[in-house]
Formats: C-alpha cells, sequence, structure tokens
C-alpha cells in the first residue's frame, strides 16, 4: 500500500515540541501541538510508485501537504491554511534544511499568514517562492510588504531585524494573483536593490502600463535579474516602449544621478587603502553603535548603502558616460528570458521593442542580451516590426544552436 509520510508522533501538552528535522514528523507534531487541522504530510514520488505495482492510495483531491523531487519540493493547493497551519508549517520549514521550493496554489493566504511566513522564511533553505491564485484573499499593501520582507539581500531594519540569509530567494512566483499596478510599483522599487532575485513571475495580473513604469525603474538598476514574465497582464504600447527602453542605452534622470553618486563615492572609498569597513562609516552613528550594539551596526550598514544596489559587482550606474551634460547608461544585458505574450501591445510597441533588441544585436556576443522574448496573442505581432522581432529572436535561441550542432 502507498503510504504517507507522515510519522505519528506523541505530543506531551506540558511541554513544548521541539522539531527533530524530519519535516513529516514535525508538522504532524506542530500542527497537533497548535490545534490545527490534521493535515498529512505525502509524497508523490512515492505514491506515483505504489501506483505502478498497483498498491491503493489515498485521494489526492484530499488536503495535503505535497513533497516532490526528493522531498525538496513542498507544495500546498486548494486548501485554508489557517493561522494554526501555517505556525506548524513555519516550525516544520525551520528544522529542515532540505525543502528548497516552496509553492502555495489557492491555498487561501490571508493578509496575516502571508506576513508570518514571509517573516519566517529568512531562516530556512527556502530560495523559490510561489504564491499564486490567491485572487480575492490578498490585499495589495500585503503583497507590496511581501517583497521588502523577503529581500534578504538588504543590511537590516530600523527594527534591528537581521534580514541576511545564508539562502537569499532566487525565484518568486506571483501568478493570478489579480492585483494591479501598485505592486508592481513595489517591486521595482525592490528590484532597485535586489541582488540575488534571478527568476520573477508575475503572469497573469492586472498590470498596465503605469506598472510597467516602475517596473522599469527597477530594472534600470538591476543586473542580476534574467527571467521576467508579465504575460497576460495589460500592458499596451507605452509600457512596452518603456520596457524596451530598458534595454538600450538611457539618460539617467535626477534621482538616478544621485545614486550614481553615491554608488562613486562608495567606489572610491573601498579603493582607498586602509578603508574602515561600511559598518563603521560615519562619525554620527558610532555613539549610538556603542549604545545599542549590533542593532545599530545594522543601521549604520543600511545608511552607508541606501540608494545603491546591491548587486553583485559595480553599480551599473557607475558604467555610465556624460554626453552633452547628460548622463547616459548602457542598457540590461543581464535579463535574458522576457515573456510579455497576451498583453495589448500594439504596432508601435512592436517598433519599440524592435529598437531595443537590434541595439542589442551589435553586441550580443560580447555583452549579452534577451534570448527569449514572448509576444504570442499581441495584435502588433502580424506587423512587420513583430515579424522581424520573431525573426531576430529565433536566431538568437540557444536550444536552435543545439538542436543544428
Amino acid at each position: 500500500m502507498g503510504k504517507e509520510t507522515t510519522a505519528a508522533v506523541e505530543v506531551d501538552k506540558d511541554e513544548l515540541y521541539v522539531p527533530m528535522g524530519d519535516f513529516a514528523a514535525d508538522f504532524d507534531a506542530l500542527c497537533k501541538e497548535h490545534g490545527a487541522f490534521a493535515v498529512p504530510v505525502r509524497s508523490h514520488d512515492a505514491e506515483q510508485a505504489a501506483r505502478e505495482v498497483g498498491d491503493v492510495v489515498p485521494s489526492r483531491s484530499l488536503p495535503a501537504v505535497w513533497l516532490t523531487d526528493e522531498g525538496r519540493r513542498a507544495r500546498i493547493a486548494s486548501w485554508l491554511l489557517d493561522t494554526a497551519s501555517a505556525t506548524a508549517l513555519i516550525g516544520a520549514l525551520s528544522a529542515t534544511q532540505s525543502i528548497t521550493v516552496l509553492s502555495f496554489w489557492n491555498a487561501g493566504l490571508t493578509n496575516e499568514t502571508l506576513t508570518m511566513l514571509a517573516e519566517a522564511i529568512r531562516s530556512t533553505s527556502v530560495s523559490t517562492l510561489c504564491v499564486d491564485a490567491n485572487t480575492g484573499s490578498l490585499s495589495p499593501t500585503t503583497l507590496s510588504r511581501l517583497v521588502p520582507a523577503l529581500a534578504a539581500e538588504t543590511s537590516g531594519s530600523d527594527d534591528g531585524t537581521d534580514l541576511e540569509s545564508p539562502w537569499p530567494l532566487r525565484t518568486l512566483s506571483l501568478r493570478s494573483n489579480g492585483f494591479g499596478d501598485d505592486v508592481a510599483l513595489a517591486l521595482g522599487e525592490a528590484l532597485k536593490t535586489n541582488g540575488y532575485l534571478v527568476t520573477l513571475n508575475l503572469a497573469n495580473n492586472r498590470i498596465t502600463d503605469a506598472g510597467a513604469q516602475g517596473l522599469v525603474w527597477g530594472l534600470r538598476q538591476n543586473r542580476v535579474l534574467q527571467s521576467l514574465s508579465l504575460n497576460g497582464n495589460k500592458i499596451g504600447d507605452k509600457g512596452a516602449g518603456l520596457i524596451a527602453s530598458t534595454l538600450d542605452e538611457f539618460a539617467l534622470e535626477h534621482d538616478e544621478i544621485v545614486v550614481r553618486r553615491r554608488a562613486v563615492s562608495k567606489s572610491r572609498e573601498e579603493e582607498r587603502p586602509g578603508t574602515a569597513s561600511k559598518g563603521a562609516k560615519g562619525k554620527k552613528e558610532t555613539p549610538k553603535k556603542e549604545k545599542r550594539g549590533k542593532s545599530a551596526g545594522k543601521k549604520d550598514i543600511k545608511a552607508s548603502t541606501e540608494g545603491v544596489a546591491a548587486c553583485l559587482g559595480p553599480h551599473p550606474f557607475l558604467e555610465a558616460v556624460n554626453k552633452d551634460r547628460k548622463w547616459y547608461c548602457p542598457g540590461s544585458r543581464s535579463l535574458a528570458h522576457l515573456n510579455l505574450s497576451y498583453n495589448d501591445i500594439g504596432p508601435e510597441g512592436m517598433e519599440k521593442l524592435l529598437e531595443g533588441v537590434t541595439v542589442q544585436e551589435e553586441r550580443l556576443a560580447e555583452a549579452g542580451g534577451l534570448l527569449h522574448l514572448g509576444l504570442l496573442g499581441n495584435s502588433g505581432l502580424s506587423t512587420s516590426s513583430g515579424a522581424a522581432l520573431q525573426d531576430i529572436m529565433a536566431e538568437r535561441d540557444p536550444m536552435k544552436e543545439q538542436e543544428t550542432a
């Protein structure tokens, strides 16, 4: 018979249960301790093997925490994760280092439970978080807070909370949540200083040109993000043009010039022999650091890096050159996968995207650039610009080279 992976654990009501690192056993015990509904932990791999030999296994429609990929992926789908269950899940996750992908699909997450998970996930091994299909249950404010809460690369917070993590978030999926531009603007702000997020999936939401503008401000400073999906939103020609502008050389705005000055100053200080560490910078912070200890040191680090992207390498604005009394920065070469399928992009937007991709074409071999550009379902795809884009991207596709090799 196919068996659930949950092990029976006796819980002493007079003593708090201490997780042992066995996710199934820990989750079961913590659910009992917190009075949560007993949801089993089931192994997809084990039950599939049982089915192949004719064993009978429970229905897949029953509530469960599903483990796949040899226990590295945990998925909760189509059942309500209440506060008690979320508390148990957090406790079990914190004690295991095996789960790297945590996925919620229509799990009834509330503002409270999502905030709890966002705060706790830093202390786990989770590098991929999927919060999908929670339409109507999550406010834009909560989703906006999710981004900084999961920004494991930031240096610290005003309340002294340690945000550093040995497993920084690399992939974030927020598909089919029904949110709009508020969340996109917050994500764009976070991308300015995000040095670890590699994949961002915002498919099937309600992001318009205004939200695209917010994401663009982030992309202009980000040189780490490699994949961005905006499939199935409401981005039009203006938004497409803004996104295309990040591929080409762009002029820095006033706020960005200020960021560049800070980056230049920081770079010069680091190159100076005998430079003190970032946490020791600034006489004004020294008394606070002596009085408050660790938390003051974190505020000191945060102040010294404010406005400077925590990317892996020099800040991209350091590449800017002065032309005719304006600073121009090279466009992004790190973004390799961009999905704009099923939006409202017409001929004008296609023309702008073609211009951006064409500029990249001249320096693609040495500097990198887009390898995949999804455009299906847009009216402008049938134009000459759309056809030219498809031809260029077909030539760039690395899979094509493998097929012809």
